[in-house]
């Protein structure tokens, strides 16, 4: 029985990894190209960290942020292993970005909170 309830739970959350093979080097969710290109650009040189990678999200993105009035908010992490689930809805939304770069392992969220 319990064999069929760890199946029952984990089977889902599996299935809605964002990372569907590990050979997939980037897996995003993001419909608005400015963003995707520029966090696209952000990891483009391997020699940066997140600190470098978020500053130049920011910069790049500040008249963007000032012409689309609100707060936004942007989260560059690292990991080592990422198991993520995005709303369907979300991922036609020009306000949000995810991208999961499974090379680098790093982790790019650029979302309008307000």
């Amino acid at each position: 029985m319990r064999k069929l309830w760890f199946i029952a739970v984990s089977l889902p959350i599996l299935l809605s990894s964002p990372v569907i093979y590990d050979s997939d080097p980037q897996v995003w969710y993001c419909s608005n190209s400015l963003l995707k290109s520029t966090i696209e650009t952000a990891l483009s040189n391997p020699q940066h960290n997140v600190d470098e990678i978020q500053a130049f999200i920011e910069s790049s993105l500040l008249s963007y942020f000032n012409e689309h009035n609100g707060k936004w908010l942007i989260s560059v992490s690292k990991f080592h292993r990422l198991s993520g689930y995005v709303d369907s809805g979300a991922e036609n939304l020009q306000t949000f970005c995810a991208i999961h770069d499974n090379t680098k392992d790093i982790h790019i969220v650029v979302v309008k909170v307000e």
